[in-house]
């Protein structure tokens, strides 16, 4: 019963959520047609059929719906603060910093 209340106070967050999801979906679709597009060139002078548009559309349905799972996923301490001017060679901290326009 409370989940329904919660939901009835959001009535677009299911809206935005849809629109997420079609958004990066299409995202991953367009690039991996590309490389489905290359497989096939490449696969041209071989007795060798590729081509399954569904397995590209589902691949990145799944690649979409992962992705925007793990932007809630907090990383904690799994991934340590990293400073490229502490943890780079001095060379290439210099070469990275922003400088500021004299």
């Amino acid at each position: 019963m409370t989940e329904n209340l919660q939901h009835a106070e959001h009535p677009g967050k299911l809206k935005h959520e849809l629109k997420a999801v079609i958004l990066v979906t299409l995202f991953f679709a367009a690039w991996l047609g590309i490389f489905m597009a290359l497989k096939i060139l490449i696969l041209e002078g071989y007795p060798i059929r590729f081509g399954s548009v569904s397995a590209v559309l589902i691949g990145a349905l799944v690649l979409a719906k992962v992705v925007l799972i793990l932007e809630h996923v907090p990383l904690g301490a799994w991934v340590p603060p990293f400073s490229p001017t502490q943890d780079w060679p001095p060379a290439l901290s210099t070469a990275f910093t922003p400088k500021a326009n004299s």
